[in-house]
């Protein structure tokens, strides 16, 4: 998802460094899913972006809500009955 951004940008690696004081490697790996960003390279990302963190996150967490698929429904709550035969 961060590459694609930074590719809609038409940035380098090494213009986004420059953006946002983030090392190109740290970049790289964050890219690439290898590190999850600390909270301050998370806002400096999300800021040379023009993006809110809060948005940024949220999008991350329903994407991978999506990718879980459907959620089945719970097993029926058993009666009263069946709990003190």
């Amino acid at each position: 998802m961060l590459l694609n951004i930074r590719k809609q940008h038409g940035w380098s690696l090494n213009e986004l460094e420059l953006r946002t004081g983030v090392s190109r490697a740290t970049l790289n790996r964050m890219e690439r899913g290898l590190t999850e960003p600390s909270t301050s390279d998370l806002f400096r990302v999300c800021s040379a972006y023009g993006c809110r963190a809060s948005r940024f996150l949220a999008e991350v967490e329903q994407r991978f809500l999506d990718s879980l698929g459907p959620v089945p429904d719970p097993p029926p709550s058993p009666s009263e009955g069946e709990l003190n035969p």
